[in-house]
């Protein structure tokens, strides 16, 4: 764990040195009516096209927090935060007012950047992914004792109700419609017992898919609730 923290401190620390460096860089953007040697429309489109690029792929990052339910994530953070000051550098050389040797030298540091970001971040998304799934898994397990007592119980009891329905000479338009309400909760009992063998890619998907189950259980246990009470 030790090993693991100082490296973690040592990424953030190139991270935030990175950062700087490239921050103060913007030192060097100055807007001239009379550039010595106007910015290019080549290298305008460029600038333009990669702010693109890195736009896109903060989105991604945010998507990756979101869809996995992380709150806070400092590598992610830190990365986006110095996306942004690459772009805010990107957006200062996007006119012909800048000198040409400027925004080349701005879009080379830029571009050796980003493979830097690139490579650094696939390889701690990578891991993150193992460990998120890895999460989802104990959690899986843990919600899985819970879950089959439920499922034994929920069982015990369509089985008592369609033996009662069983045993009717005639059953009632009710009787019929609650045998209705059974036969989806004993499809929602299959989805139970697959609860424990489900793969889930993270903590979020495995909650929201117990949810969902649990839900239809509750609407089909209380239509059932409803029709009884229709019948004293």
């Amino acid at each position: 764990m030790k090993g693991f923290l100082k490296i973690l401190v040592l990424i953030l620390g190139i991270i935030s040195f990175s950062h700087f460096c490239f921050a103060e860089s913007f030192a060097e953007i100055k807007i001239s009516e009379n550039p010595n040697e106007k910015n290019t429309e080549v290298n305008i489109k460029g600038a333009s096209l990669i702010e693109k690029y890195l736009i896109k792929y903060t989105t991604e990052l945010n998507d990756f927090k979101k869809n996995n339910g992380i709150k806070n994530d400092i590598i992610i953070e830190k990365t986006t935060s110095e996306i942004q000051t690459i772009i805010f550098a990107l957006r200062k050389i996007q006119t012909d007012k800048v000198e040409k040797e400027v925004a080349e030298n701005v879009m080379n540091r830029a571009i050796a950047r980003i493979k830097v970001i690139n490579r650094d971040i696939k390889t701690y998304l990578k891991n993150k992914t193992m460990q998120i799934k890895q999460e989802a898994k104990e959690k899986q397990t843990k919600y899985s004792v819970f879950v089959e007592k439920i499922r034994i119980q929920m069982n015990a009891i369509i089985k008592r109700f369609k033996d009662n329905i069983k045993q009717e000479r005639l059953p009632s338009k009710n009787d019929k419609k609650i045998y209705t309400h059974l036969l989806a909760l004993e499809k929602e009992s299959t989805k139970l017992a697959n609860f424990k063998i489900s793969s889930f890619e993270n903590e979020k998907e495995l909650k929201t898919s117990l949810l969902n189950i649990l839900i239809h259980i509750k609407k089909e246990f209380s239509e059932i609730k409803k029709l009884l009470a229709q019948e004293k």
